[in-house]
């Protein structure tokens, strides 16, 4: 399932939902035993995760805790934890205090502001509860970047051993991040303008998200922000990739 290309939002969400039963199966019968075995906790968030990538059409060292916030899907271990609080209430009668969904939400929340992964993620995606109950909107592969910080920025190139520095190549910053990207480089100034006027105001970290869960159009405009700009430094990186190799390949004069 290639982040270009491949199986539409839809299938790779489908995909998830069959890897997730085939991953919870008999839950009703280990989700306890969980707090005793750490070890199975990690084995089995694993295991989501590498669908999950798929689902988002994300790089494969976006973190787990990214994962799962922009997917919209809560641990695994906390999904077991659900279904076999539910069954109890079935079988014993009675209406728990609080509803079983709200207590794994909740749960995941506070995973989330202790995890030390997906730093840039957790700031622009504060509220978990109203990304996941969004009705409209799917992430492809250019919006994924933006909204990971894993991607085309020169600091992650850097990071991964690509670029010598982390500065960008479209104006003089010296650290090309994925906020540099979509708030600052004025190279894009143009797109970005267009999809502030969409969105009825200037964007920034901290109102992008309830913007584009505030209706579709405004969501569609962020994603056609995305997929200008990140195709463009597509380009421009092929470009300096095939420059290198030319020179790489020169013979001396």
């Amino acid at each position: 399932m290639p982040n270009i290309g491949g199986p539409k939002q839809l299938r790779r969400k489908l995909y998830v939902a069959v890897t997730q039963s085939v991953l919870l199966c008999g839950s009703l019968s280990w989700a306890h035993t969980l707090e005793y075995v750490p070890d199975n906790v990690s084995h089995i968030n694993r295991v989501q995760r590498k669908a999950l990538l798929r689902s988002i059409c994300a790089y494969h060292t976006v973190s787990e805790t990214a994962a799962n916030i922009l997917s919209g899907v809560p641990p695994s271990d906390l999904l077991a934890r659900e279904r076999s609080m539910l069954f109890q209430g079935r079988r014993s009668g009675r209406i728990p205090d609080t509803a079983p969904r709200a207590k794994t939400v909740a749960t995941w929340s506070t995973r989330i502001v202790e995890s030390l992964t997906g730093s840039w993620t957790k700031q622009l995606i504060r509220d978990i509860k109203s990304w996941c109950n969004q009705n409209h909107g799917c992430l492809d592969y250019h919006t994924t970047q933006l909204l990971s910080g894993h991607g085309l920025f020169g600091q992650y190139l850097c990071k991964i051993g690509k670029e010598p520095s982390a500065k960008c190549h479209h104006c003089l910053a010296e650290n090309d991040t994925a906020e540099h990207t979509l708030f600052e480089c004025p190279a894009w100034e143009e797109d970005r303008w267009e999809m502030n006027s969409v969105n009825e105001s200037t964007l920034d970290s901290e109102n992008i998200i309830s913007s584009m869960l505030s209706s579709p159009r405004r969501g569609e405009a962020v994603m056609k922000f995305a997929g200008k700009v990140m195709t463009a430094k597509e380009v421009a990186e092929r470009e300096r990739e095939k420059r290198g190799h030319n020179q790489r390949g020169r013979r001396p004069d």
